[in-house]
């Protein structure tokens, strides 16, 4: 896998280069391997993945079971024709099909994440949250108010305490009007 490729695939499409290591995960539906075209997509980056989901054939399955756990040489192993597009930036989505290659961002990859750094800079006062939205919050420095005990607390309470209009049931955790 080389890093110099991976980087001028990013630089063609205008995207950060957002590398893999060997032995990070990446989901793939082994059981569709030999078929054509070559997908991939990749989701946010998490501790336990990189984002990369990649699959083979003209159907996408949305089946608990179609993907599996592989590390990025064992894949490479089966599909060395995507190493070069790894270093892709998340939201973006490939097809390999012989010579043939398309890249595109898709941003329906990123319905229901929220970027905090733009609701801040438009001055939002006010939030409100689908039922299935995850929350990732990186605190870089103790929240005003909480000194070094914010990390000890129910991160549900730091956001009441600092958004200030976050519902009681989801502030007590549960959906219920009584007092959890």
């Amino acid at each position: 896998m080389s890093r110099g490729n991976q980087r001028d695939v990013c630089v063609s499409q205008g995207c950060d280069f957002l590398p893999v290591s060997d032995q990070d995960k990446v989901g793939l539906a082994s059981s569709t391997l030999g078929r054509r075209p070559i997908n991939g997509l990749r989701h946010p980056v998490t501790s336990e993945t990189t984002g990369w989901y990649i699959w083979c054939g003209e159907y996408f399955s949305d089946s608990p079971d179609y993907f599996q756990a592989f590390c990025v040489e064992h894949l490479l192993d089966k599909l060395p024709s995507v190493a070069d597009l790894l270093g892709l930036s998340p939201g973006y989505r490939f097809i390999v099909d012989g010579s043939c290659l398309d890249i595109w961002f898709d941003e329906k990859l990123f319905e229901g994440l929220i970027c905090w750094r733009s609701l801040i800079a438009s001055g939002i006062s006010s939030l409100s949250f689908g039922p299935a939205v995850n929350v990732v919050i990186v605190l870089t420095s103790p929240v005003l108010g909480h000194g070094r005990r914010d990390l000890r607390r129910h991160i549900l309470h730091i956001l009441a305490d600092h958004i200030g209009n976050m519902p009681v049931w989801l502030v007590n955790g549960c959906r219920c009007s009584a007092s959890c």
